[in-house]
């Protein structure tokens, strides 16, 4: 998995939001999500089991929960406006097909998280984003999300930037195919 962000980026802490699980099973970094549910729970407040680790040893004896986190996001779509970005892939197993639940410092190190954790959400900041080919961004064209989960190049009509933009551009690709982009999704 290609990351879709460079190492400079420029944000606060306080923009990032902490109380997400991502619904897919994989994701990159600098994946536009909004929510996908309330994050409230009214059937039951209790924290439910999202898996049972010690299932695959037949032992009866032995029980390792992994508690499910109920507020979800999913990857935007063409026309929404997201909450924000993931700051982290999430994938279930590392370059070698180890599952890197049982190995966090390869996932602390290459900042990935597995499915059903929590996934940082940067909501305001400065990057620099990966830009899909055929996308041509440039001071005055707007972030916007394109097709399922992707970064494109949207531009004002009449004076008036898209509903769904939620950054700007503030220069051209460079050789590798990033750009960087001013973005704020509280606005």
């Amino acid at each position: 998995m290609s990351s879709n962000f460079k190492p400079l980026r420029d944000y606060s802490e306080h923009d990032v939001l902490n109380f997400f699980k991502l619904v897919d099973q994989t994701g990159a970094k600098a994946t536009p999500v909004v929510i996908a549910n309330s994050g409230v729970k009214t059937e039951n407040m209790l924290p439910t089991v999202y898996s049972n680790l010690a299932a695959g040893f037949n032992n009866g004896n032995i029980y390792s929960p992994r508690w499910e986190v109920y507020p979800a996001v999913r990857k935007a779509v063409t026309g929404e406006k997201p909450l924000g970005l993931t700051l982290y892939d999430v994938k279930e197993v590392n370059q070698w097909g180890y599952p890197l639940l049982y190995d966090k410092q390869r996932k602390a190190e290459a900042q990935a998280l597995v499915s059903g954790e929590v996934v940082p959400i940067v909501t305001k900041g400065l990057f620099h984003l990966l830009v899909p080919s055929g996308e041509t961004p440039a001071p005055g064209k707007f972030v916007m999300v394109k097709g399922t989960g992707d970064i494109g190049v949207g531009q004002a009509t009449s004076g008036v930037a898209p509903a769904a933009a939620f950054g700007q551009w503030l220069g051209p690709k460079d050789a590798d195919g990033y750009a960087f982009a001013q973005i704020n999704c509280y606005v």
